[in-house]
Protein backbone atom coordinates (compact mmCIF):
# COMPACT_ATOMS: atom_id res chain seq x y z
CA UNK A 1 0.00 0.00 0.00
CA UNK A 2 1.03 3.07 1.41
CA UNK A 3 4.90 2.33 1.39
CA UNK A 4 4.82 0.94 -2.37
CA UNK A 5 2.97 4.50 -3.18
CA UNK A 6 5.86 6.21 -1.24
CA UNK A 7 8.38 4.21 -3.03
CA UNK A 8 6.69 5.49 -6.29
CA UNK A 9 6.50 8.49 -5.75
CA UNK A 10 10.57 8.81 -4.56
CA UNK A 11 11.33 6.79 -7.79
CA UNK A 12 9.26 9.35 -10.40
CA UNK A 13 10.82 12.27 -8.18
CA UNK A 14 14.28 11.08 -8.99
CA UNK A 15 13.15 10.65 -12.95
CA UNK A 16 12.09 13.98 -12.63
CA UNK A 17 15.16 15.53 -10.84
CA UNK A 18 17.15 13.86 -13.40
CA UNK A 19 15.39 14.87 -16.40
CA UNK A 20 15.54 18.57 -15.08
CA UNK A 21 19.16 18.63 -14.67
CA UNK A 22 19.92 17.18 -17.92
CA UNK A 23 17.57 19.88 -19.06
CA UNK A 24 19.79 22.12 -17.58
CA UNK A 25 22.89 20.80 -18.99
CA UNK A 26 21.48 20.90 -22.52
CA UNK A 27 19.95 24.51 -21.84
CA UNK A 28 23.60 25.35 -20.93
CA UNK A 29 25.19 24.08 -23.49
CA UNK A 30 22.54 25.48 -26.34
CA UNK A 31 23.30 28.93 -24.71
CA UNK A 32 26.97 28.58 -24.87
CA UNK A 33 26.68 27.62 -28.60
CA UNK A 34 24.52 30.53 -29.19
CA UNK A 35 26.65 32.47 -27.62
CA UNK A 36 29.71 31.35 -30.02
CA UNK A 37 27.66 31.82 -32.78
CA UNK A 38 26.67 35.50 -32.16
CA UNK A 39 30.28 35.90 -31.51
CA UNK A 40 31.40 34.62 -35.47
CA UNK A 41 28.84 36.84 -36.61
CA UNK A 42 29.11 40.27 -34.51
CA UNK A 43 33.18 39.61 -35.62
CA UNK A 44 31.90 39.44 -39.81
CA UNK A 45 29.62 41.89 -39.56
CA UNK A 46 32.57 44.18 -38.09
CA UNK A 47 34.76 42.71 -40.95
CA UNK A 48 31.94 43.56 -43.35
CA UNK A 49 31.72 46.66 -42.10
CA UNK A 50 35.45 47.52 -41.88
CA UNK A 51 35.56 46.22 -45.90
CA UNK A 52 32.57 48.71 -46.75
CA UNK A 53 34.44 51.39 -44.69
CA UNK A 54 37.02 50.64 -46.68
CA UNK A 55 35.91 50.45 -50.00
CA UNK A 56 33.33 53.32 -49.87
CA UNK A 57 37.12 55.45 -49.58
CA UNK A 58 38.61 54.30 -51.93
CA UNK A 59 35.53 55.12 -54.21
CA UNK A 60 35.33 58.42 -52.79
CA UNK A 61 39.49 58.41 -54.16
CA UNK A 62 38.92 57.43 -56.88
CA UNK A 63 35.90 59.52 -57.95
CA UNK A 64 38.04 62.36 -56.57
CA UNK A 65 40.92 61.68 -58.46
CA UNK A 66 38.34 61.40 -61.91
CA UNK A 67 37.12 64.83 -61.21
CA UNK A 68 40.55 66.04 -61.08
CA UNK A 69 41.69 64.56 -64.36
CA UNK A 70 38.55 65.14 -66.10
CA UNK A 71 38.96 68.91 -64.59
CA UNK A 72 42.87 68.45 -65.67
CA UNK A 73 41.62 67.45 -69.22
CA UNK A 74 38.76 69.86 -70.24
CA UNK A 75 41.60 72.48 -69.01
CA UNK A 76 43.93 70.93 -71.42
CA UNK A 77 41.64 71.03 -74.61
CA UNK A 78 40.24 74.48 -73.91
CA UNK A 79 42.31 76.76 -71.99
CA UNK A 80 40.87 79.78 -72.85
CA UNK A 81 37.83 78.72 -70.81
CA UNK A 82 39.48 78.08 -67.87
CA UNK A 83 39.44 81.18 -65.84
CA UNK A 84 40.30 79.41 -62.53
CA UNK A 85 43.14 77.60 -63.44
CA UNK A 86 45.94 80.17 -62.35
CA UNK A 87 44.78 79.46 -58.89
CA UNK A 88 44.95 75.82 -58.56
CA UNK A 89 48.36 74.93 -57.83
CA UNK A 90 47.82 71.25 -58.76
CA UNK A 91 47.41 72.00 -62.29
CA UNK A 92 49.90 74.76 -62.94
CA UNK A 93 53.47 74.27 -64.61
CA UNK A 94 56.08 74.86 -61.61
CA UNK A 95 57.31 78.10 -62.97
CA UNK A 96 53.37 79.50 -62.90
CA UNK A 97 53.38 77.96 -58.96
CA UNK A 98 56.58 79.82 -58.04
CA UNK A 99 54.65 82.91 -59.39
CA UNK A 100 51.60 82.53 -57.77
CA UNK A 101 53.24 81.13 -54.35
CA UNK A 102 54.73 84.52 -54.37
CA UNK A 103 51.74 86.54 -54.78
CA UNK A 104 50.29 84.79 -51.81
CA UNK A 105 52.74 86.17 -49.99
CA UNK A 106 51.63 89.71 -50.30
CA UNK A 107 53.78 90.59 -53.45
Amino acid sequence: GLEDELREVNAQHGRMEAACIASVEQLASERAAARMLRQQLDDRGWGLSWLRGTARCHVEELRSSMDDLDRQARRAEHPSLSPTASFEPGFLAPDMQRRDASRSDGR
